[in-house]
């Protein structure tokens, strides 16, 4: 007879997530704060212009990618072969993990981190070890040395943070970096939000030190092409010649290559959302100063903000009653009572600064 948890692997059948159904029927409804996507609107000019560079064979046609591998690779300053390119850095990562990780292997991360590399290592069958972050929110490299064992294969670290927004200094990352090669281990570098700030990462001289680190970028975040799904790794030749084995029949459709491929001939984009960013941070940074809000900013596309001693549930849901999505504020000890908002356009910016007006009164109504 035909058992479906029989066909079913255990660590998938073990592992809960969120309703896929529910959860994208409701999302739209809401002022989206709370998955980092950028949510500047491109240009009007630059917009028309994408618009007219369309064709049909970007939809009828199958991808080739010739074009935009040369212009990652120009991008981030290496050659062609040392870029694997993916549907998202989402599962460029994953291909990272189904090329190198076996069963019975072990896996460090830091907390907070990015849901989904719990998710792929326990899909691969290995162990994991979690350390938290320091008191000044970034990963503590003595805690992650430490948790690496005889069967460690990987350590992933986020450059800049996903979640609270901070950075390790070059010279801490470099040191990372060369205890893991010494130790014969991967050092994963996440750097989704670098392009909020920058132009090209440090970190790409480390990794022409030591080969066991590679980078993971995408275009999803300060480029606005997060529907587009294009991310890439950048490593080592041979390395990225064994990824590439696991990779799909096509990395990314022949659509998203082509936007990807106008929006890195079109740097004033970057150059534009960058200012805007600026921009809109100023005007938060004023708002919540003005309100006596306490907050922190960050080296991505979000900024942090104080309810101490609430329960973050209950302001999860009184930002959600006045059409606001917020990343429910953090529950790790030192990191309680913050939550994270995404930085958007200022139309948006003002709609939180109203959001949270109410949301003050409604709690301090409660005191009484």
């Amino acid at each position: 007879m035909f058992n479906i948890q029989a066909v079913i692997k255990e660590h998938v059948a073990e592992n809960k997530r969120e309703s896929l159904w529910s959860y994208l029927e409701e999302r739209p409804n809401y002022l989206m704060l709370d998955k980092n996507e950028n949510h500047h609107p491109m240009d009007e000019d630059l917009f028309e212009a994408f618009r007219a560079s369309l064709k049909p064979e970007h939809l009828c046609n199958y991808p080739v990618l010739n074009n935009l591998y040369k212009k990652i690779a120009k991008l981030v300053g290496v050659e062609e072969r040392n870029i694997y390119l993916g549907s998202g850095s989402d599962l460029a990562i994953k291909a990272l993990f189904d090329a190198c990780l076996r069963e019975g292997d072990h896996v460090v991360l830091h907390n907070p981190c990015y849901f989904m590399f719990e998710n792929y290592a326990k899909y691969a069958g290995v162990s994991i070890s979690s350390t938290p972050v320091t008191e000044d929110w970034k990963p503590d490299v003595a805690a992650i040395i430490d948790a690496v064992k005889e069967n460690t294969k990987l350590v992933v670290v986020e450059d800049p943070s996903g979640f609270v927004g901070t950075r390790l200094s070059y010279s801490q990352m470099h040191d990372l970096a060369e205890e893991l090669y010494n130790k014969g281990v991967l050092l994963l570098i996440d750097e989704a939000y670098l392009y909020v700030e920058e132009k090209q990462s440090a970190n790409l001289d480390i990794l022409q030190k030591f080969p066991n680190v590679i980078l993971a970028q995408t275009l999803s975040k300060a480029h606005g092409l997060a529907g587009a799904r294009v991310g890439f790794l950048i490593g080592e030749t041979e390395l990225i010649g064994h990824i590439s084995n696991v990779r799909p029949l096509y990395e990314i459709s022949a659509l998203s290559a082509w936007a990807a491929e106008w929006q890195l001939d079109h740097p004033e984009v970057l150059e534009r959302f960058q200012e805007k960013m600026r921009q809109t941070k100023t005007y938060m940074k004023e708002a919540l100063t003005e309100r006596g809000q306490t907050f922190k900013d960050t080296h991505g596309n979000f900024m942090l903000v104080q309810f101490a001693g609430y329960d973050s549930k209950e302001i999860e849901q009184l930002f959600q009653e006045q059409g606001v999505l917020i990343r429910r504020p953090f529950e790790q000890s030192n990191l309680k009572g913050w939550l994270r908002v995404t930085i958007s356009q200022f139309e948006h910016c003002e709609k939180f600064i109203s959001a949270l007006d109410i949301v003050v009164d409604k709690l301090n109504f409660k005191k009484i």
